[in-house]
């Protein structure tokens, strides 16, 4: 609608011309041909259905806890009935998530099946189930073994078809796959400017005497999380069972991911001969020289090929999998609704990310609080042995105070008293109430 292609250049005519220009594109261009998508939604005049009845069940209960992480089971079942002749459309939904606390390992399950109803629709049912498994927590937040390559394993299990049951169904795949860290990745780490800004907060005064461990800041988070992150992305597909429909839809598939990696084929694709779809297929993809090239390895019933070096223009490095942070972590942290005031025995890093020096003394002071006229909260710190501090947090007209004799030795105080605090939640309760 810009008038540089209209005369004349004012502002009426460009609407006119530029409405006109739109209904053109619209009219004539693309032509309808091979490609082009259709959706048409209308009730049946053939035993419509009249009515829709939906009964929705939720169950849900713990699955053990480990510091603040909480796991979970979750199960939906839905029923839709789409009332009408000769007989109720019956549908069946199920939903379900198991996961350990930090989504360490989960399980997903999706479960689908229609009746047939004769002359109208056949049995149809789908199953789906996702399982996988991460790393362990580390000793510490910002830990992870640096000696040892990192990774998550899983598999999955597609049934389908027309059918009641799915283990009957006529369609089954199996996927099982390994996402890992690379040592090459690791190296290349040492190269960015987070990692640079890392060593040197971890060399300064503050943060010396803590070994290896990194230390808690914003570049060392990086850092992390850029070592933890996968590169190296294994599949191992299974076609069991496979519909017509199906086997097309792979074989094109396998025909694409052929030529598109044409270019970098070592051998001539006319002496590979023509097949339906292969039964079973290999994949591997690993990332190098920072993200920016990849090897690619396919392998089917047919023999394997190495596809090396292949130029990547998209910034891949956001869609990886990270095996120690979840995901909604980084967010919250991004969009700052979760964000860290760091104080050591040498400086205080405020929450608008300002770093101003401190010498802590044995006295309590204040490191952060509520203003207003009446505070909610206010947390002090204090020098204690070595090169350590004590922390005490007000909040709701309680203290929780924070002793530290040693590393990795940590008294807890709630209100001047003692609780032993494990790998599990603390509850903080006066008679049957639970304070916090």
């Amino acid at each position: 609608m810009m008038p540089y292609n209209k005369s004349p250049k004012t502002l009426g005519n460009s609407i006119r011309m530029g409405i006109r220009q739109i209904r053109a594109y619209f009219a004539f261009f693309p032509r309808a041909e091979k490609c082009g998508a259709m959706l048409r939604w209308s009730q049946s005049k053939d035993k419509p259905v009249k009515e829709i009845e939906m009964t929705i069940r939720t169950t849900a209960g713990p699955n053990g806890e480990k510091l603040f992480f909480l796991g979970r089971s979750w199960t939906i079942n839905a029923i839709v009935k789409a009332k009408g002749l000769p007989e109720d459309r019956v549908y069946k939904f199920t939903i379900g998530h198991v996961f350990t606390p930090g989504y360490i390992e989960n399980t997903f399950k999706i479960k689908f099946q229609r009746k047939g109803i004769s002359g109208i629709m056949p049995d149809y049912s789908y199953c789906m189930t996702y399982n996988n498994k991460y790393p362990d927590f580390s000793p510490e937040f910002m830990g992870y073994d640096k000696n040892s390559v990192m990774k998550v394993v899983g598999d999955a299990k597609i049934q389908y078809g027309h059918n009641s049951d799915c283990n009957s169904a006529p369609g089954e795949v199996a996927i099982k796959f390994e996402h890992s860290t690379t040592q090459e990745a690791r190296q290349s780490l040492k190269n960015t400017w987070y990692y640079k800004k890392c060593m040197e907060e971890k060399a300064l005064p503050a943060w010396e005497g803590r070994g290896d461990r990194f230390p808690v800041t914003h570049a060392c988070y990086l850092t992390v999380w850029d070592a933890t992150t996968a590169r190296k992305y294994s599949f191992k597909v299974d076609f069991v069972k496979m519909t017509d429909r199906m086997n097309a839809i792979v074989s094109q598939f396998q025909s694409l991911m052929k030529a598109g990696l044409l270019p970098y084929w070592d051998i001539d694709p006319e002496t590979v001969p023509a097949s339906s779809a292969e039964p079973h297929m290999n994949f591997d993809m690993t990332f190098k020289e920072n993200d920016k090239a990849a090897d690619i390895y396919m392998e089917t019933s047919q023999g394997g090929q190495h596809f090396n070096d292949i130029p990547l223009s998209l910034a891949w490095y956001p869609f990886m999998r990270n095996l120690k942070f979840t995901s909604t972590l980084k967010k919250l942290m991004k969009y700052r609704i979760v964000n860290a005031c760091t104080v050591t025995t040498g400086s205080v890093m405020t929450l608008d990310n300002m770093t101003y020096p401190y010498d802590p003394t044995s006295c309590w002071t204040l490191a952060s609080g509520h203003c207003a006229p009446n505070p909610s909260f206010a947390i002090f710190t204090k020098k204690a042995s070595g090169n350590m501090l004590d922390a005490k947090i007000y909040v709701g007209g309680h203290s929780v105070e924070f002793q530290t004799s040693g590393p990795k030795k940590v008294n807890v105080l709630v209100n001047g008293e003692a609780v032993v605090v494990g790998e599990k939640e603390h509850d903080h309760k006066e008679g049957e109430k639970t304070v916090f």
